[in-house]
């Protein structure tokens, strides 16, 4: 079965809203678009996620449709792109930032206004937007990601974000960058170093041993604007990884501000940088894991970690330079 054409006209617009989403705004931003959808004439089908994997089954019922537009944080937009991101023609996302993090939007200006968002959509163009796959070498199963795959702390410090009454309180104030602040210094005394084998494009392993934090990004972003890829760019056609390794208390105060303030942590001893096209790696530790600030629970990891584009509808300029040759007009 063929998805149902977008048409000269939209005339009816399917959406996947996170109500709850960055302290209610996700219902704000839904009574926006509703009213804005009704002054155009076109009738909205709207679908509530109410738990965790909510919006992934919806997605998977509406997997037909030209374009959903998905309000909530990067949570929802994740669980959607997730459940669709392996069909040969999945739906065009129409995405409106309604959560605390909102990382994907801050690395492609998707902080548009809603009469910019809903134009984009009725004309139908279509970019295509690198995500990350993400394959377990012994289960043969395969996911994906928006932004980033985080083994270590940083999965840590999403675990005590949510976990935390005082962060989770900043949050709900839009402070989220503070929230993962003190998430951070609550989870410093639990740092727990493992060992990485990792191979890049097929290249000979090489051995990350004493790392605390090793990441996979397609987006520079996390943690609510925390930019920890300081020399990435989400439109590079390629993948980061990042290992912060061989730490000593003596070197967190100067680690910490050149992640947050200088943004100069590639310059750091204890950071260490690649990219490229695929990477293999191997942990034997028992380590908590994230993807796109999702906790996974504490395993021992074999993974392949390459890159695909999915369809967004999204404003234009950032689409200059190398990456303009994969952007795709409907």
């Amino acid at each position: 079965m063929g998805h149902k054409e977008a048409g000269e006209q939209m005339q009816e617009l399917a959406i996947i809203a996170h109500q709850g989403a960055g302290g209610g705004q996700g219902g704000k931003v839904l009574e926006e678009t509703l009213a804005a959808l009704n002054k155009r004439q076109i009738a909205p089908k709207v679908y509530i996620s109410t738990y965790a994997g909510h919006s992934e089954l919806l997605a998977q019922q509406l997997a037909q449709e030209p374009f959903i537009a998905v309000i909530g944080g990067d949570g929802t937009l994740h669980e959607v792109v997730a459940s669709l991101a392996g069909q040969s023609q999945p739906p065009a996302i129409l995405y409106l930032p309604a959560g605390r993090g909102n990382d994907f939007a801050r690395a492609w200006q998707a902080k548009r206004s809603l009469t910019e968002a809903l134009d984009q959509c009725q004309a139908g163009s279509r970019c295509q937007v690198p995500i990350l796959r993400l394959q377990d070498q012994v289960s043969g199963q395969i996911s994906y990601g928006i932004n980033s795959l985080g083994i270590g702390f940083d999965a840590m410090v999403n675990q005590q974000s949510k976990a935390l009454r005082l962060g989770r309180l900043l949050a709900k104030w839009h402070l989220g960058k503070l929230s993962y602040l003190v998430a951070v210094f609550a989870s410093l005394p639990k740092l727990e170093a493992f060992e990485v084998s990792l191979s890049l494009d097929n290249q000979s392993p090489q051995l990350v041993s004493d790392c605390y934090l090793f990441s996979v990004l397609k987006n520079p972003y996390m943690g609510g604007g925390i930019r920890l890829d300081n020399l990435g760019q989400a439109s590079n056609p390629e993948i980061s990884i990042m290992a912060f390794h061989s730490i000593k208390a003596r070197h967190l105060p100067g680690l910490i501000w050149r992640v947050l303030v200088s943004h100069k942590q590639d310059q750091s001893p204890q950071v260490s940088r690649w990219t490229g096209q695929k990477l293999d790696l191997a942990i034997k530790q028992a380590i908590l894991g994230q993807v796109d600030g999702e906790v996974q629970e504490a395993a021992p990891r074999q993974l392949t970690v390459d890159w695909l584009t999915y369809p967004f509808i999204l404003a234009e300029p950032w689409l200059l330079g190398a990456f303009s040759r994969i952007m795709v007009e409907v």
